[in-house]
Formats: C-alpha cells, structure tokens, sequence
C-alpha cells in the first residue's frame, strides 16, 4: 500500500467535504472515456471517500509509527504484532 501516492491523490482533489447532490433528472452521471455512466448508486460513497480516504490514511501513517516504536520490544507477542501490521500495510519490518 503506497500511502504517501494516496495521500498525494487526496491532496490534488478538490477541497472537501463533498455532497450527493441528485442532477436535474434525478440521476447523477459519470463520464468515463467518452461514455456517459450512471453513478446514482456509487455517489454517496464517491463523496463520502474525499473526507474518510484522507482520515485512512492518517489512521494508517498512526499504526506504522506505532509498529515501528514497538520495534524495540523483546516481548515476541509484541513482535509477532509489529510485523503482522507492517504486513497489513505492505511493508516489512
């Protein structure tokens, strides 16, 4: 998992929070390569990923500082934890 891409992709969007707000004809449309989709059903979740993908990713910088302060740790449960995590996050400790 590349956080600091993801982050950088957060960063580059537009300000949020963002709001489903339903079009003229009711349905809210995505135009993905030249063709015109209905998102109706993904909007909600679309606007509410600008505001929880940022607070993911702080939540995960959080826990990769934490496993890496347990590093120093000679309890093998807390060992056995540290890597677990850094694994979650694709990293090796």
């Amino acid at each position: 998992m590349n956080l600091p891409a993801i982050k950088k992709l957060c960063e580059a969007a537009t300000g949020g929070p963002w709001e489903n707000v339903r079009g003229i004809e009711g349905g809210i449309v995505c135009d993905i390569d030249g063709e015109a989709w209905d998102i109706t059903d993904d909007a909600e979740f679309i606007a509410q990923a600008r505001t929880l993908v940022p607070q993911l990713v702080t939540a995960l910088e959080e826990a990769r500082e934490l496993a890496m302060e347990m590093g120093a740790s000679s309890s093998v449960q807390v060992q056995d934890f540290r890597d677990r995590l850094l694994a979650i996050l694709g990293e090796s400790g």
